[in-house]
């Protein structure tokens, strides 16, 4: 198996260099069910589980593999395999778990974010900047697919919708079910880029896999007609490989996008109220109701919604309070680890 059809390249030996030890092998990973991985290997593909000392030196589930990682595995018996090490990430894409306080990671080494939304019911400019500002906030080159076009009579007021918040993001409007549109899609799926597909259920990231692999590999369901809300129909991450020799990373459908990070990816999803910014009266300014503010003129004369900057105040607030509290969830688990090496050392004695 000739790994450089999965990414494999100078740049990803030179980090299995520093991490190897006779007998590894690279590999990356291809899904993830529990704790069994799939993994391509140059001897084709392995089942793998993370060594016992990997698992009890990890401080968080961030720490684990993910689809789209590249690892260091030894095989053991038949297709099975260690996985010992990982391979330093270039990227990620992450958001904060529902349930934790802790970050979720949907994808490792991502090239391009293809954001898909409908133009139906799920169309919702607030939720695609959110899916904007985790994909630049982790250094991938977002996306925009606005599926389903062939249903919606609106379409070019949705395009203009979407282009007055997805600064920076290319634009395309398809249709994966009647297969239209799709060739612009494809010159990002060339040999070397690994794409990852988000959006909610019903958006049609399934149909839009089995059109871009030309087979029916992820199974696809009906939504309901009258809220467009749909089911997940992908179960758990799957990296494929596409026919113009790039990698495809499908996702179950998102019910809600948590941010996880800084304010990096804010600032170039709002990068049209940052520029505002820098023409108001104080450095400081926060946009409310000091005087002298280029954004809030801006909205008097028009030039901006009201809307937009509701939004970028609100996820603003939403990611200083992540930050305060990843801070603390960060420090208590680093401390219930050392007390439970503690004890292990004490009972020794």
């Amino acid at each position: 198996m000739d790994l450089h059809q999965y990414g494999w390249n100078n740049e990803w030996q030179n980090k299995f260099s520093i991490i190897t030890q006779p007998g590894w092998i690279p590999g990356r990973i291809l899904s993830q069910s529990v704790d069994l991985y799939q993994i391509i290997t140059e001897f084709g593909e392995m089942n793998g589980k993370i060594s016992g000392r990997w698992r009890y030196e990890s401080l968080s589930s961030t720490d684990y593999p993910v689809t789209g990682d590249w690892v260091a595995l030894q095989p053991s018996s038949g297709s099975n395999a260690v996985i010992h090490s990982l391979c330093q990430r270039a990227n990620s894409l992450m958001r904060k778990q529902n349930t934790k306080q802790e970050a979720q990671l949907l994808g490792a080494n991502i090239d391009f974010a293809f954001i898909v939304t409908s133009l139906d019911h799920d169309f919702n400019p607030r939720r695609l900047e959110r899916y904007l500002v985790i994909a630049w906030e982790n250094n991938i080159q977002p996306v925009i697919l606005l599926n389903k076009a062939d249903l919606c009579g609106e379409a070019e007021d949705r395009l203009r919708e979407a282009e007055a918040v997805a600064i920076g993001a290319p634009i395309h409007m398809i249709s994966a079910k009647q297969l239209t549109g799709l060739e612009s899609v494809r010159s990002y799926c060339q040999t070397g880029n690994t794409i990852i597909l988000i959006g909610s259920s019903g958006v049609g990231k399934s149909t839009l896999t089995n059109a871009l692999l030309g087979k029916s590999i992820q199974p696809t369901q009906s939504i309901r007609e009258d809220d467009s809300h749909g089911r997940h129909t992908t179960t758990r991450k799957s990296l494929f490989l596409l026919p113009e020799g790039g990698l495809l990373l499908d996702t179950p459908g998102l019910r809600e996008i948590q941010l996880w990070g800084d304010t990096a990816g804010l600032s170039s999803t709002f990068a049209d109220i940052e520029s505002l910014s820098q023409d108001c009266r104080f450095q400081n300014c926060q946009h409310e109701s000091e005087p002298g503010c280029a954004v809030k003129d801006a909205i008097e004369k028009g030039k901006l919604p009201q809307e937009r900057l509701d939004s970028y105040h609100k996820l603003q607030k939403e990611l200083q309070y992540q930050s305060s509290r990843e801070n603390y969830w960060e420090l208590e688990a680093r401390r219930k680890k050392w007390k439970m090496i503690s004890k292990m050392v004490k009972k020794l004695h």
